[in-house]
């Protein structure tokens, strides 16, 4: 699920968030070992979307080499 907001006409807010339900795992190698019963991932994001760069059209760039 996520939704995105437009905070002004330039900038823009986004959040979202993911379930995984895996089911039980099991687990069998040198190292570790064991049975699972909740496999679950939980992801969380954000964005932030520009749509004209605060700082555009303030630069120059001569494209002189050396």
């Amino acid at each position: 699920v996520g939704a995105q907001h437009d905070l002004n006409e330039s900038l823009s807010l986004g959040l979202s968030f993911v379930y995984l339900n895996l089911g039980q795992g099991e687990v069998r190698n040198p190292t570790v070992r064991g049975d699972y019963d909740r496999n679950n991932i939980f992801v969380f994001g954000m964005t932030v979307a520009f749509k004209e760069l605060p700082w555009s059209g303030r630069a120059t760039f001569s494209g002189k080499g050396s």
